[in-house]
């Protein structure tokens, strides 16, 4: 009985093991169900922060999808999506007066959408305006609709708690925990049956 308990947890154990790195990419990515757009920001004078807010207009239409933004002309940007998709912020060093970057949008690129843009210079507002993607076209217009302060990075870092995903060590050690006091249950319950 000993004998097949251990070949049984020997051959799971290989399963589990063998299988964790079996997926790989093939390929180029594929542009399906999800899109982009290059902006430029200019005109406002020097500026060192952006934040977005995304407003969901249609139900249904998803948020910004990440990393949201990137692709910065300047070095030294980087930036924070927030878990749900709503909100962006970009910050970098030193300040600039100009700055191609893209977003990226969750969902058809046929689908309206509607977003807020902030540009800052420290605690100083520059500019606000309302970006709406008719599902064919752009417009812009200047807002104070989205009255918010200057967030950070860390400020809309993921809200949620975090789901860790176990690597393989952990995994195989709890099946084993999980079986050998399965084996203890059953051989404990076969004496106190038979009494």
């Amino acid at each position: 009985m000993n004998r097949q308990a251990i070949i049984v947890g020997v051959a799971s154990i290989l399963m589990l093991t063998s299988g964790a790195f079996a997926l790989t990419d093939v390929g180029d990515p594929i542009d399906i169900a999800s899109w982009g757009q290059r902006f430029i920001e200019s005109g406002v004078g020097a500026f060192d922060h952006f934040q977005l807010k995304f407003i969901d207009p249609i139900p249904g239409s998803a948020g910004f999808r990440g990393p949201g933004i990137g692709n910065f002309s300047q070095s030294g940007w980087d930036s924070t999506i927030s878990a749900n998709g709503e909100f962006i912020v970009a910050d970098g060093t030193p300040s600039q007066s100009y700055m191609q970057f893209d977003l990226y949008f969750e969902g058809a690129k046929a689908t309206p959408l509607t977003f807020y843009f902030q540009a800052w210079l420290e605690d100083t507002k520059l500019e606000e305006a309302k970006a709406y993607w008719s599902g064919g076209g752009w417009s812009f217009t200047l807002s104070t609709e989205w009255n918010a302060p200057p967030m950070t990075q860390a400020s809309i870092v993921m809200t949620e708690a975090a789901v860790p995903i176990p690597e393989p060590f952990t995994m195989v050690t709890a099946f084993l925990a999980i079986g050998s006091f399965g084996m203890y249950v059953r051989k404990h319950s076969r004496k106190h049956a038979g009494r």
